[in-house]
Formats: C-alpha cells, sequence, structure tokens
C-alpha cells in the first residue's frame, strides 16, 4: 500500500492521518486496501488493483468549524488536495457524483467553496450544478485542466520533474 501512494503521489503521513489499511474478505478471499470512512461508517477501499467501497456509501465530511471548505470527487483528489492546504480548511469528499444534493447541506455551512472535481464530462456538469446553487462555490478544475482530475496532475508533474 506505500507503493501504490508513493505511486499516486500521496505523502504516507497524509494517509495515515486520514486513512486507514482495512482488511476484508469476498467471496472467501481475503483483501487489504487503503480505506477513508465515510460519514455512515462503510469505507472507499483502493488499492493498486481495485477501486470499491463497502456499504453503506455516503459522504465523508471533515468538518473543523472554519469558512473555507475543498470539495473532491474521491479519496485519492482529496489527499492530493490535502497537500496544498493548512489544517484551517475543512474537506468534503463526495464518492460518488450521486451524493451531490446530500452535499449541498454541507455546502450551505461555507462562505467560500472551491470545487476539486473531475475534468470529465460528469465532473464539469457537477460543478456546474453545484456554482448555480450554491453562490459561493469556485471551479478550480482550471488548475488541472489538461489532466483526468487533479491526482492525475500531481503524478504527472512528478513525472516530469524526475521525482
Amino acid at each position: 500500500l506505500e507503493a501504490y501512494l508513493k505511486e499516486r503521489n500521496i505523502k504516507l503521513e497524509t494517509a495515515k492521518k486520514y486513512c486507514k489499511e482495512v482488511h476484508y474478505s469476498c467471496k472467501g478471499n481475503h483483501y487489504f486496501a487503503i480505506g477513508l470512512q465515510n460519514d455512515s461508517g462503510g469505507w472507499e477501499l483502493r488499492n493498486k488493483y481495485y477501486k470499491s467501497s463497502s456499504s453503506p456509501k455516503d459522504i465523508t465530511f471533515l468538518h473543523n468549524g472554519c469558512q473555507q471548505l475543498v470539495v473532491t470527487e474521491g479519496m485519492f483528489d482529496f489527499l492530493t488536495v490535502v497537500n496544498f492546504y493548512r489544517d484551517n480548511t475543512s474537506f468534503l469528499i463526495l464518492n460518488s457524483l450521486a451524493f451531490m444534493k446530500k452535499a449541498m447541506k454541507c455546502l450551505e455551512l461555507f462562505k467560500h467553496v472551491e470545487l476539486y472535481l473531475d475534468s470529465d464530462e460528469a465532473g464539469k456538469k457537477a460543478a456546474t450544478w453545484l456554482m448555480q446553487n450554491h453562490k459561493n462555490c469556485i471551479d478550480k478544475s482550471y488548475l488541472y485542466k489538461d489532466y483526468k482530475d487533479v491526482n492525475e496532475m500531481w503524478i504527472g508533474r512528478k513525472r516530469e520533474n524526475g521525482m
């Protein structure tokens, strides 16, 4: 899992702060993954070979009482963006664009909301919808416009710099 984090250009200390190593069984086979727990007690699960979640599926809202919120689509985009911010930012990981309407309850608590959604059609559509429904949303996808998402950009920069 540490090698996978390194491959995704995520600092181990960042992952340890927010994620756990999760062991689970499926059809008699045992697996392990990096896990980010959601607000309903389910897990977003990732390893080099597997991307899934356990039930129940939900958002992950990390509120620290400040007036700034960063919204990402998934776990690795969240972990990437964490590297840019100090501890004075709250985070909302959607874990699925299907939770956008549910996310509005969280967004309403903030005066400043930055969106780091994927650069694909679904991500752009979601960003547009969120900005239409919350006046304080800012789409930050221009920062990684040539990439699928913010984590892919971070990995690309690592390769470009020969790291």
